[in-house]
């Protein structure tokens, strides 16, 4: 589902304006896990509403290659990168069969001094890992937080939060009954994806500068 096509600037779509948050699954075949994804625009100052979900692509094919295809043309549409659990799946080994590593995000490397909160890189090169408990709590709180961000007031004054910004009524139904024992594959790809939101709160999103045609090179000359 789209809910929001990618804004372009000059034709093109900015880079890190958007970025995919992923919980894959571990085998091909049925099963009850399910790969999730979800687009999030990230706050910025060209493209608004932001900092919300634009787009969600959940469901379990036959085969981990085919996830992975229609994931990454969601990813090449949005000029987005991928933020995933690398506990499991086969991202990886699919982005270097097909040399579309540039659509990985790296591993997750977080040093809040205000939150006390350290996460540190486990070698792993892209995505993270969500195998501590430790790791899990903070994404909650993480997951918490922008869930109650406020984003303004409503015709009627009432104060609007992201969480009324989410389209998927299935995450919505993930977020209601959440704990930690059950399957939550929705609610744990938004719980990636709070993670590399952070990682990459200090990087801006630039638009590319429209390239003036008027050059050396571009000019027509005549005898």
């Amino acid at each position: 589902m789209v809910y929001q096509s990618p804004y372009k600037e000059n034709g093109y779509v900015p880079a890190d304006l958007y970025i995919i948050a992923h919980d894959p699954y571990a085998q091909d075949g049925f099963g009850e896990s399910l790969g999730a994804a979800y687009v999030i625009k990230r706050v910025n100052p060209y493209s608004q509403p932001d900092d919300m979900i634009v787009a969600s692509y959940v469901g379990r094919p036959d085969t981990q290659d085919e996830y992975n295809n229609t994931l990454f043309l969601l990813a090449k549409y949005f000029n987005a990168r991928i933020g995933f659990e690398n506990d499991r799946g086969e991202i990886i080994p699919y982005a270097k069969r097909h040399k579309v590593m540039q659509y990985l995000l790296p591993e997750v490397e977080i040093f809040d001094k205000s939150d006390n909160v350290r996460i540190r890189k486990l070698g792993r090169s892209y995505g993270m890992s969500m195998g501590s408990k430790e790791r899990k709590g903070q994404a909650e709180i993480y997951m918490r937080d922008w869930l109650k961000t406020p984003r303004g007031k409503d015709e009627q004054g009432e104060v609007k939060l992201n969480l009324h910004y989410i389209y998927d009524l299935a995450l919505i139904d993930e977020l209601i009954k959440y704990n930690r024992r059950g399957n939550f594959d929705r609610v744990s790809a938004l719980m990636v994806g709070m993670f590399h939101l952070k990682d990459l709160h200090s990087r801006e999103v630039r638009v590319i500068e429209e390239q003036s045609t008027n050059d050396f090179f571009s000019r027509s000359f005549f005898a």
